[in-house]
């Protein structure tokens, strides 16, 4: 399956997500922050990067747009993940370079889904 990078500074948050991606078959590593997020993106191979929006230190809006500025990181599907969701935080988002934001809570159903579609989409 895929391989999926957790970036959140919410322990909560990223053993919820490994524990429902593992169960899925998927490989994934954890992270607490942007700059530890940057450096395993840069060094790992990942098929699907998860990083939240709000962290301290560096956004996860920041990761996102300095990983795409890695031309090896163009096409990298990456989901930002928010507590506050609304139309500016999705708008800064696109504007970093997301592929797509999601709501917290999730619902896992679409979070499958949506995680599925863009894994295969890579693959081809």
């Amino acid at each position: 399956m895929a391989r999926i990078l957790v970036i959140d500074d919410s322990e909560s948050v990223r053993l919820t997500l490994e524990y429902f991606l593992v169960g899925l078959g998927h490989s994934v590593t954890l992270v607490s922050d942007g700059p530890a997020g940057i450096r395993e993106a840069t060094v790992g191979r990942f098929d699907l990067l998860m990083v939240d929006v709000n962290m301290p230190g560096m956004s996860g809006l920041a990761v996102c747009a300095e990983l795409r500025r890695e031309p090896g990181h163009a096409s990298l599907p990456i989901v930002i993940m928010t507590g506050a969701m609304n139309r500016l935080v999705a708008d800064w988002a696109c504007r970093a370079g997301a592929s797509v934001v999601i709501s917290k809570p999730f619902d896992w159903d679409s979070l499958k889904a949506m995680i599925d579609q863009k894994v295969a989409v890579r693959s081809n």
